[in-house]
């Protein structure tokens, strides 16, 4: 009997270290898993910045390459036009002097469109940030439940015995952190500088909403933690504290994206009105050709 009792012993501390391992490593995917989003925000944000920059470079290479075909071919058709100019020596040079004030004006307007494709997407990187901050509080709310998750599976397994105390308040710990993150990063919604007439304030009021259940959630955490020696105590204060959760998780799933406007591509499209423009003019100044040949 004594040998089955020690058997029985060992057993028991063997299962108690497997669990206590196991929360271990749960904490650590936590923990990864958190580290490897924070990273991945910041190669995205630095990967849109880069790659605005070089559409911003190719965009205005473009331009430039097609404004100095338009003004050769619209030379060489002053040209042509000189040489074979007698009695319409004048007028030439009257469409002459109107075409050249006619590139001078586009000109000025497309260095005016290039600091605004600068200004268009500066602000596209700002929409996305803003959608980044919003998705980064949905992550940490993501594994804040999970964290909670592994506590109520401890509290409902048949062997109450499994999972001690200790090991319990520090994942309980974790949760408290991460509820600190939670609420950092949604006031970081609430308070995001975004461009003059940005509308993200939709998530103004779902913001107020999750940091008051926030309150409300930690204060039932601090009652479920009080109760961790007596078992029947903590399982109800754990209901409690989950129906919390409930109406918390219900507050950060009403946060929502901004739909992106996508300013350098209606930029962009603004340059080639004005470019066409150009190609209009040189076209009226080949048909003048036309006419007084």
């Amino acid at each position: 009997m004594k040998e089955l009792r020690e058997e029985q012993r060992i057993a028991l501390a063997d299962k108690k270290k497997s669990n206590n391992s196991e929360l271990e490593n749960k904490r650590n995917e936590l923990q990864l898993e958190e580290e490897q989003f924070r990273s991945n925000i910041q190669n995205m944000e630095h990967s849109m910045r880069m790659q605005a920059k070089e559409e911003q470079r190719s965009d205005i290479e473009n331009h430039e390459l097609r404004k100095r075909e338009i003004i050769e071919k619209h030379q060489e058709t002053i040209s042509n036009l000189n040489r074979s100019m007698s009695e319409a020596e004048k007028s030439m040079r009257e469409q002459k002097f109107i075409h050249q004030t006619k590139c001078e004006e586009i000109d000025l307007k497309m260095k005016l469109k290039q600091g605004d494709l600068a200004k268009a997407v500066r602000n596209d990187i700002l929409e996305e940030k803003y959608n980044s901050t919003v998705q980064h509080v949905k992550h940490i709310w993501a594994l804040i439940s999970k964290a909670v998750t592994v506590v109520h599976k401890s509290l409902s397994n048949d062997d109450k015995q499994t999972i001690s105390t200790r090991n319990r308040e520090i994942l309980v710990t974790l949760v408290k952190n991460k509820m600190d993150n939670l609420e950092e990063a949604s006031e970081k919604v609430s308070n995001f500088k975004g461009y003059d007439g940005m509308k993200g304030g939709a998530n103004t009021n779902v913001v107020k909403q999750i940091l008051n259940k926030i309150v409300d959630v930690r204060n039932s955490l601090n009652t479920f933690l009080s109760t961790f020696s007596e078992l029947d105590k903590s399982i109800t204060a754990f209901k409690a504290f989950k129906d919390r959760m409930n109406m918390l998780n219900y507050a950060v799933s009403k946060l929502r994206n901004i739909k992106l406007k996508k300013h350098a591509d209606i930029e962009i499209r603004n340059m080639e009105l004005i470019l066409y423009e150009w190609k209009k003019d040189c076209e009226s100044a080949q048909n003048s050709k036309s006419l007084l040949n």
